[in-house]
């Protein structure tokens, strides 16, 4: 049986795609990230480690004769297929980066910038895409078991840091199914705010990904107002946000702690301190705004907790 995740990303791959899903199920089950890079070898991330795949199929954790080289006809293909066959309607997540796919896997773009001539320091477009890091989305049940533990004297707020690969899109949606499931003892109201698809993986209106039975999923909302919007509306108890980083994000979120709802969110850290020694975070962390830090281990060990932190500096351990 083919690994579901692996699958559906397959069908934007083409001739790449096929020679994925001829790989052995143990080995399409730990697939993380597919690299696709013009006229490089094709590279999985399996388990934390890099392979390259075979011409004739398998792979290989040596780059050597033999190994499967992208030409411009995958590259090209590749590109089109993710866009939906309309670059121009996906103008903006180009610009920004990324694609996300149904089901909630995200494609990282890479290529040339041209920049805004009045704002230097905007991107306008990007063109002559020279590869792909399609990142695959799976759900694993468990994946927070770690991270219940901040939660053991009750609903708190909570920031999850970590490198990319550590887990932390995957604990979120983990968190969301127990919290809403009653995990911690009775159903909780979660509000998941989703502006890229990777939590819930909205499809006509249905999370693809389960989230439990008392999940609201607000898909495609930008952060700031997507928050604003769950506490005026949906009465969460607990509002859900991935990857926040800027001065606004920060901002909402200390709006929704203000007004009654606890907050978990991620953002992208290698450690605690190098967490607080980020403006948008030092008045977050540490001072009353996140009750509780979680920093992870990497994606060597992804969705595992290295330290956890109090608020206020105190009460650190690890893990």
């Amino acid at each position: 049986m083919q690994d579901q995740g692996l699958q559906t990303c397959s069908r934007f791959l083409g001739k790449i795609g096929g020679l994925l899903t001829a790989l052995p199920e143990s080995e399409q089950r730990q697939i993380r990230e597919i690299r696709i890079r013009r006229g490089r070898p094709l590279a999985l991330d399996i388990g934390g480690q890099i392979y390259f795949v075979l011409e004739t199929g398998g792979v290989t954790p040596l780059f050597r004769q033999g190994t499967y080289l992208v030409t411009d006809s995958d590259m090209d293909g590749c590109f089109q297929a993710i866009c939906g066959y309309s670059a121009q309607s996906h103008i903006e997540d180009i610009r920004q980066g990324f694609i996300t796919l149904p089901g909630g896997h995200r494609a990282g773009l890479c290529g040339t910038a041209a920049m805004d001539p009045v704002h230097p320091e905007r991107i306008v477009s990007v063109r002559d895409i020279s590869s792909i890091n399609l990142r695959v989305a799976r759900q694993i049940d468990g994946a927070a078991d770690s991270v219940l533990s901040a939660f053991s004297d009750g609903l708190c707020s909570l920031l999850i840091a970590g490198p990319p690969g550590s887990g932390k899109t995957t604990i979120l949606k983990d968190l969301a199914r127990r919290l809403s499931g009653g995990q911690l003892g009775r159903c909780i109201r979660v509000a998941a705010v989703d502006p890229r698809g990777e939590i819930g993986a909205v499809f006509h209106g249905v999370p693809q990904n389960d989230l439990g039975p008392c999940t609201d999923v607000l898909d495609g909302y930008p952060k700031g107002i997507g928050m604003e919007l769950a506490l005026r509306t949906l009465s969460p108890e607990v509002i859900l946000c991935d990857e926040i980083g800027s001065a606004e994000e920060a901002e909402a979120v200390r709006a929704c702690m203000h007004g009654g709802a606890a907050v978990i969110a991620t953002a992208h850290a290698g450690s605690l301190a190098e967490l607080i020694a980020r403006p948008v975070f030092s008045s977050l962390v540490g001072t009353g705004g996140f009750h509780k830090a979680a920093v992870l281990v990497g994606a060597g060990l992804p969705c595992r907790i290295a330290c956890l932190q109090s608020a206020g500096n105190q009460g650190r351990k690890a893990v």
